[in-house]
């Protein structure tokens, strides 16, 4: 079994794309162009656009905010949006 650290602060910073206030943690990445992380998004954030590399699902734990791609959704706590 591996244990898995994922407090805010032992995160890694993200600023490419014009992010802004965004902490990952990768938690998995397979010999593949996707990955699984935990993201932390301050108050006010941005997560930059960016291309994907594979089809992309983004569950939100707490809060609220907007998602955008080809069209706009407002995200709450228990949302998940998926990126395709």
């Amino acid at each position: 079994m591996k244990i898995y650290e994922f407090t805010k602060e032992s995160g890694k910073t993200i600023t490419r794309f014009n992010s802004s206030g965004v902490t990952i943690h990768p938690l998995l990445k397979p010999d593949s162009p996707c990955q699984i992380g935990y993201f932390y998004l301050e108050a006010k954030s941005v997560l930059g656009m960016h291309p994907a590399m594979c089809d992309q699902v983004l569950m939100i734990t707490s809060g609220n905010g907007w998602g955008w791609g080809k069209a706009s959704c407002k995200s709450r706590n228990g949302c998940v949006l998926e990126r395709r």
